[in-house]
């Protein structure tokens, strides 16, 4: 899986994409409002991110 993290620390906020969907598809539009006000930790799937590289270890 692919972790992506924005905004400040005062809180966090973690997004999970639709199935075979990317993070960037789902919320593109709103990350940057959110990390705004929060910690947003953003997931791709494994085979859905445009790199396609897993950084899971199993």
């Amino acid at each position: 899986m692919d972790f992506r993290g924005f905004g400040n620390q005062s809180g966090t906020t973690l997004l999970l994409p639709g199935t075979a969907c990317t993070w960037q598809l789902n919320f593109n539009k709103v990350v940057e409002d959110l990390a705004a006000k929060c910690h947003i930790i953003a997931v791709n799937y494994d085979g859905t991110s445009e790199t396609r590289i897993s950084t899971s270890s199993t």
